[in-house]
């Protein structure tokens, strides 16, 4: 009864949020970030009203509409990384397209290796291996924003409130789902019953946090500087391309001696 009214809670903030957005016009600024907590909110009513009509049955039709739409919540997850990405990094755009070309490669490679193991195991079920997609684009997601807080550390980027919150928020949530994850494989059922209210509330926590971030729109502060971000881009690129035309012409040299 308790997550039920957590959950509930956590519909009502996601409303307030999202009427906060169409006030100061915010929409259009953080588009997956709003994507991400509208399509939450509109599947939770969905789902809710699945689970009425078919008088509190989880299966058989619950499930049709559930996968589908964990599916949806997680690509949008990674759209609100890539969204924080290019928002912090938008003042230096070499590094800010090296970053989301990185990002979006990462998470091509967790749904194409997700892809697979499918294919090799026709008979494993969906459930199981959106688990194991959601426990890779996690930990991904997880790396990303951890990369996200080191860069604005190291190179003193300023960050705007609405960032910060967005950031923080999602943070803790995604934390939160892979402490579930990490209890879950090697403690088993019985501690995973008295962690279960943990995602629920840390969700809970993030909206709270977006919310108070998100109630007015707050641009990133001006650098004063973009050229040290620049310099280590430029010398990251150019080692890169170096490694790669060596890399051609030893290949070169292997096929045709």
């Amino acid at each position: 009864m308790s997550t039920l009214i957590m959950v509930w809670c956590g519909n009502a903030l996601q409303a307030v949020i999202v009427y906060r957005a169409f006030r100061a016009r915010l929409l259009r600024r953080y588009p997956f970030f709003y994507a991400y907590v509208i399509s939450s909110m509109l599947s939770f009513f969905l789902l809710s009203f699945v689970y009425l009509a078919h008088i509190g049955s989880y299966s058989g039709m619950y499930a049709k509409f559930y996968w589908p739409i964990q599916f949806a919540t997680l690509i949008l997850g990674c759209g609100i990384v890539l969204e924080v990405l290019h928002h912090v990094l938008a003042p230096y755009p070499g590094a800010e397209k090296f970053a989301r070309v990185s990002g979006i490669v990462a998470f091509g490679i967790v749904f194409c290796l997700t892809l697979v193991a499918v294919l090799a195991a026709p008979g494993r079920s969906a459930a199981g291996s959106l688990v194991d997609l959601e426990r890779s684009l996690r930990t991904v997601q997880a790396v990303i924003l951890f990369g996200i807080l080191v860069a604005i550390s190291y190179y003193r980027i300023p960050v705007g409130r609405n960032l910060r919150g967005m950031m923080l928020g999602y943070g803790v949530y995604v934390g939160t789902v892979l402490a579930d994850f990490a209890i879950w494989a090697y403690a088993g059922p019985r501690l995973q019953s008295v962690w279960a209210f943990a995602p629920p509330l840390s969700y809970l926590l993030s909206l709270a946090i977006w919310l108070t971030a998100l109630w007015s729109y707050c641009p990133n502060p001006v650098p004063e500087s973009n050229v040290r971000v620049e310099e280590d881009y430029e010398l990251l690129a150019s080692r890169t391309r170096k490694a790669l035309q060596l890399a051609r012409s030893q290949l070169t040299r292997t096929v045709r001696p």
